[in-house]
């Protein structure tokens, strides 16, 4: 607080004069003090006032003043005490006529200038925090300083020899609104108060409940409060002095305690927090009303709602220590239900018809005990329309049944979806699941025998009938199989040869194969089996096979195998009985071959005759005419077995020796 400076207006009686005053009523103003001047100004009510007289508490200064010509008189005061004080001034006329007596109140502040603390722009400072003050004097011989906080003995702060002084407060409580600092000197005297701007956050702690509302039953309270370096909580239940829990707080400053009430009603519990310096917190309340009754929450059948016609579930959490059984009725017959281990109740149920339905409950202990009834969960039943807000994928490939999801409000295993296909037929569907809270829905479609295009997804709602949503839907083709491992041949590349081929694997397994032979990478008519033997009619030609792979649901794929080296002639026909020459070996007769037998059958033979091993010249016949020259050498035939795509089998007969 400071001293009153702004110019002061006295309001006085209708013949007094009017005071103005540098030392003003409500205002404060270092400048002035005790023993300095200050300007003091009345104003006549009266054109023929001569002077103003005034005093100040009948034993101060006083003194008369002359008035000018406009009925204005000045003159400077120096209080000469401090604190509240009364100018009286009357005016003076020409004639001695004394006008009434004004009163001016005004107050003199030799209190003691203190900076630092907090100011009106800060925020609220919380308990057990800790203000500097640094305090000046403002009269001469100042010893100390006092000072004196609501609700707490004053105390003294020595100053220094320069009559200055600093001290750090700690706020000791949260009921503290105001602090007055006064100097003192050496004889005892006190200066006006100073009443530092102080606003305190009491730091109630906050209070978080959780655990049973019911009977027998512990309720858990956590507190937490922002005064700095709390060392514990004190708790009471229902302002009751014998329930005191003291907690130490823990390492986040908080602390924990326990209640548990037997009897229904209101109860409260009350919270305070100190620090180590015994500081205190203001006190938290926290009220709760303890009932035995049940708690009774259904997603499907939520209290004052309107449901869907669908099985639900209701759950009863009990608030009555020991509960191990629940009764419950819709208005009509009452029914026990077990509790489960937890003490929890869980009631499946689905609604009987259309309607409003009150389920009241009530919780049971193994001795018979009996909690007060519910005061009625109600909601109506009715039917609703579903809807649709999305749906995915986007897109699936025809081929086979596709599995697509559906996600809206409202949906049931009993809605009507529709698929209409490209080209206006539709296709069975299958619904495979719902989920619990009616937001989504999976389904199948058949899509097999579907061509690619846009097909749509159409929805009607069990419960009403009407449409609850439509979409478009991509259909792609079926994918093909993939081969991972490509067709082979095996077996040789000759003619006569059987080769065989391997279907290769493919992804997704096929579940048929077909295959096709090529010569040169054309066709060969009528190959179209696994195995192939190679005809003579091959040889030189490379040899590949076509495998076309089939399973429902995907593709048609083919791929063709590497192809064989060049087709090479089969192996020569072997005899299995030799040659051998037939006839009289004589000169001038005539002598046959027979070839023997062979294996495989030749298409034709060949022959060639030498005598002592020298090819007789142009003798290629079946038979030879023998002549005189031949005489005494010995005769042998060579067969060559001739097979179209073979190699020329020979084989040569025994020797014969011409005779004379």
């Amino acid at each position: 607080m400071g001293i009153y400076s702004a110019p002061g207006v006295a309001d006085a009686d209708v013949v007094g004069p009017s005071v103005f005053a540098d030392y003003g009523r409500g205002e404060t103003d270092l400048e002035f003090n005790v023993g300095v001047p200050g300007e003091f100004r009345f104003s006549s009510r009266d054109d023929d006032t001569e002077s103003f007289v005034w005093s100040i508490d009948g034993d101060g200064p006083s003194g008369t003043t002359p008035a000018d010509a406009t009925g204005w008189g000045t003159t400077m005061i120096a209080p000469a005490r401090p604190g509240w004080q009364t100018l009286s001034v009357l005016g003076v006329e020409h004639d001695g006529t004394r006008s009434g007596t004004t009163e001016y109140e005004f107050r003199v502040d030799n209190g003691p200038l203190v900076t630092g603390g907090m100011t009106a722009e800060d925020d609220p400072v919380l308990v057990g925090a800790t203000l500097t003050y640094h305090l000046a004097p403002r009269r001469p011989g100042v010893t100390a300083y006092v000072f004196q906080a609501e609700g707490l003995t004053e105390f003294t702060v020595p100053a220094r020899a320069d009559g200055t002084a600093d001290h750090a407060w700690m706020i000791p409580h949260p009921d503290i609104r105001t602090l007055s600092i006064r100097s003192r000197t050496a004889d005892g005297t006190l200066s006006e108060p100073r009443y530092p701007y102080l606003s305190v956050n009491g730091a109630d702690p906050v209070i978080t409940q959780s655990g049973g509302y019911g009977l027998n039953m512990a309720m858990t309270f956590r507190a937490l409060s922002p005064m700095p370096g709390v060392t514990q909580y004190t708790a009471v239940l229902d302002n009751t002095p014998s329930t005191q829990q003291v907690v130490s707080a823990g390492p986040d400053g908080s602390a924990s305690f326990q209640y548990t009430v037997s009897k229904r009603g209101q109860h409260s519990v009350v919270i305070h927090a100190v620090n180590a310096s015994g500081a205190r917190t203001g006190s938290r309340v926290r009220t709760w009303t303890a009932s035995d009754r049940p708690i009774v929450t259904s997603a499907e059948f939520p209290l004052d709602s309107a449901a869907r016609s669908a099985p639900g579930t209701f759950t009863f959490t009990p608030r009555l220590g020991g509960t191990t059984a629940y009764e419950y009725s819709f208005g009509g017959a009452t029914t026990t239900l077990a509790a489960n281990p937890d003490g929890t109740g869980t009631l499946h149920w689905t609604p009987p018809a259309m309607g409003a339905y009150t389920l009241s409950v009530r919780s049971l202990t193994a001795n018979g005990t009996r909690s007060e009834l519910t005061a009625g969960h109600t909601f109506t039943v009715a039917p609703r329309t579903g809807t649709l807000t999305s749906f995915s994928p986007h897109a699936v490939q025809a081929g086979a049944p596709r599995t697509i999801t559906l996600t809206g409000t409202e949906l049931t295993a009993q809605d009507k979806i529709t698929v209409q296909l490209p080209g206006g037929s539709s296709t069975p569907t299958t619904i495979k699941s719902v989920s619990a809270d009616l937001t989504t829905l999976t389904f199948t479609a058949d899509l097999t025998t579907a061509k690619p295009g846009l097909a749509d997804i159409v929805l009607h709602s069990a419960a009403t009938g009407e449409l609850a949503g439509r979409y478009t839907i991509i259909i792609d083709p079926a994918p093909a199989l993939r081969v991972t491992k490509a067709p082979a041949i095996t077996g040789s590349a000759k003619v006569g040869a059987k080769l065989t081929a391997t279907a290769g694997t493919w992804t997704p397994a096929a579940t048929s194969v077909k295959y096709q032979w090529k010569s040169n990478g054309s066709a060969i008519a009528g190959a179209t089996g696994s195995s192939y033997t190679i005809p003579a009619s091959q040889v030189g030609k490379r040899l590949t096979v076509t495998v076309t792979a089939s399973r429902s649901g995907n593709t048609t794929t083919s791929t063709v195998s590497a192809a064989t080296p060049a087709v090479v002639k089969g192996p020569a026909a072997k005899a299995t009985t030799k040659p051998k020459i037939t006839g009289t070996p004589k000169a001038a007769r005539t002598v046959t071959a027979t070839p023997g037998t062979w294996s495989p059958k030749p298409t034709t033979y060949k022959y060639e005759w030498r005598l002592n091993g020298k090819l007789i010249k142009g003798a290629t016949g079946k038979s030879l005419k023998l002549k005189s020259t031949m005489r005494d050498k010995k005769l042998t035939v060579t067969v060559i077995a001739v097979r179209h795509g073979h190699v020329d089998g020979r084989s040569t007969s025994a020797a014969v020796k011409v005779r004379r």
